[in-house]
C-alpha cells in the first residue's frame, strides 16, 4: 500500500487518493453511528401481537396521530384490509380482468355497466370489481376506456370510520379550495357514503364510510346496472 502511494504523482491517481480518504472517513463515521443503539422498529408490532394473543376476540385499535383530528382509517384488523381500494383505466378490459384474476389470483365481486351518454348507440364503459381475501367488497377496480394513458389511476378511496369525520373532511375540502368532482353518494354495489375530490396529482380520490364487509366463502358475484343508490352529481359539490 505504502508503495503504491509513493507512486500517486498522476491526478487520476491523486483524485482516487482523496476519494478513498473521503471514503475511509465516511464508512468510519457509519461505523461509529452503528454502534449507536438503533431504535426498537419492532416494539408496536410485538405490542400488536402481544395484545392480540390476551384478548383475541377484541378488536386493534392502533392511534393515528393526524395533524386534523382523523381519528382513524378503516383497515381492518391490524391493518389486514389494507388502506382502500384503487380504479385503474384500460383499453382492454376483459384482458385486464383476465390477468387480474387468472394470473394474479383476485376474486370477481361486481360488474357494473354504465352509459355516460343519452345516445342509444352509445356501447357504455363496463368496470369489473375484484376482492383480495380480506372483506373490502373490493380492492381494485378496472374501468374500460377507450385511450388512457399507460398506467392512469382513476381514482383512489380511503375509508374513515364515521359520517362526522367525513363531513369534517368535506369542510377542509371547502375551506380550501379543493375541486370537488362528485357531491356526496351511496353506491349501490359496496354501499359506500362518500365525496370525491380531484388530487393535486390529477387523479380522483374517495373519501367514504359505512361501506360493505363481505364473507368471500358464501358470496355469489352480482351485476349492478346503476352506480349509486343516490347522490355523485358529477361537478356538484
Amino acid at each position: 500500500m505504502r508503495g503504491w502511494l509513493k507512486e500517486a504523482s498522476s491526478g487520476q491517481a491523486a483524485r482516487a487518493l482523496r476519494r478513498s480518504a473521503w471514503a475511509r472517513g465516511y464508512f468510519s463515521k457509519l461505523m461509529k453511528c452503528r454502534r449507536e443503539p438503533l431504535p426498537d422498529w419492532g416494539a408496536c408490532s410485538r405490542k400488536a401481537d402481544a395484545a392480540r394473543q390476551a384478548e383475541p376476540e377484541k378488536p386493534l385499535v392502533c392511534t393515528l396521530v393526524s395533524p386534523v383530528g382523523v381519528k382513524a382509517f378503516v383497515t381492518g384488523f391490524n391493518g389486514t384490509m389494507g388502506l382502500g381500494h384503487i380504479a385503474a383505466a384500460t383499453p382492454d378490459l376483459e384482458a385486464s380482468h383476465r390477468f387480474f384474476t387468472e394470473v394474479m389470483g383476485f376474486g370477481q365481486t361486481d360488474y357494473l355497466h354504465l352509459h355516460f351518454s343519452p345516445d342509444p348507440a352509445d356501447p357504455g364503459q363496463g368496470l369489473h370489481f375484484l376482492h383480495a381475501s380480506n372483506p373490502r367488497h373490493h380492492s381494485l377496480a378496472l374501468f374500460q376506456s377507450k385511450d388512457p394513458m399507460p398506467g392512469d389511476l382513476v381514482h383512489l378511496m380511503v375509508e374513515v370510520p364515521d359520517l362526522d369525520t367525513l363531513g369534517g373532511f368535506m369542510d377542509r375540502v371547502h375551506s380550501n379550495g379543493v375541486r370537488v368532482i362528485t357531491c356526496l353518494g351511496r353506491h349501490t354495489n359496496d354501499r359506500m357514503v362518500s365525496i370525491y375530490v380531484e388530487t393535486p396529482a390529477g387523479f380522483a380520490l374517495e373519501y367514504g364510510f359505512d361501506g360493505l364487509q363481505l364473507d368471500w366463502s358464501t358470496y355469489v358475484p352480482t351485476f349492478s346496472k346503476r352506480e349509486s343508490h343516490w347522490g355523485h352529481r358529477w361537478g356538484q359539490g
